[in-house]
């Protein structure tokens, strides 16, 4: 069976977990429920990504268990070839154990969806040999700070302690506590 094969639709599954948990959080939202407008009321714009996979993966991972069938379907049309029964068994049975092994953390930190695989997988121009990144952008600076226009210059980094011209005090006064309350 193809190793890679195995890992990107691993990488499938991930992201079909985790889109699911998020459209679950959607859905309870009592925010939307009542067709509030404002972010601020909504608790699925409130809750870290985490959050929202610790509290649905166990409904998440019960409804994609049920159509493991049309993922894996959905899954060769993304990946483009066409597999045998018998590698087509194997890559379900394997889906299927570990929607049912992972843990929220181990989803969340585990990098089973990786840039590669997601390239592979949503990408019509994937080509593994030459990974394409997106152009590097600045992130936009906070309305309460001011921009810093020096970005641009490099920093020297000094290998040497700083020098300071602090030399302890031989003699030092000792602070008395009790003169704070003698001026009642």
């Amino acid at each position: 069976m193809n190793t890679n094969l195995s890992d990107c639709w691993l990488g499938y599954l991930t992201y079909a977990t985790i889109e699911k948990c998020v459209s679950l959080s959607k859905e309870y939202c009592p925010g939307c429920i009542q067709g509030l407008i404002s972010s601020l009321l909504h608790d699925h714009q409130q809750a870290s990504l985490l959050n929202k996979i610790e509290t649905y993966l166990n409904e998440s991972r019960g409804l994609l268990s049920s159509k493991l069938d049309e993922l894996f379907t959905d899954f060769l049309k993304h990946m483009k070839r066409s597999t045998i029964e018998e590698e087509k068994q194997t890559l379900i049975t394997n889906g299927r154990n570990f929607l049912f092994i992972v843990t929220p953390l181990s989803l969340y930190y585990g990098r089973f969806l990786t840039e590669e695989k997601y390239s592979a997988l949503f990408t019509e121009s994937y080509n593994p040999k030459k990974p394409s990144h997106p152009p590097k952008r600045k992130r936009p600076t906070p309305s309460h700070q001011e921009p810093d226009n020096n970005l641009h210059k490099k920093k020297k980094i000094s290998t040497h302690p700083p020098q300071t011209s602090y030399k302890p005090d031989r003699n030092p006064k000792q602070f008395d506590i009790e003169s704070l309350y003698d001026s009642e």
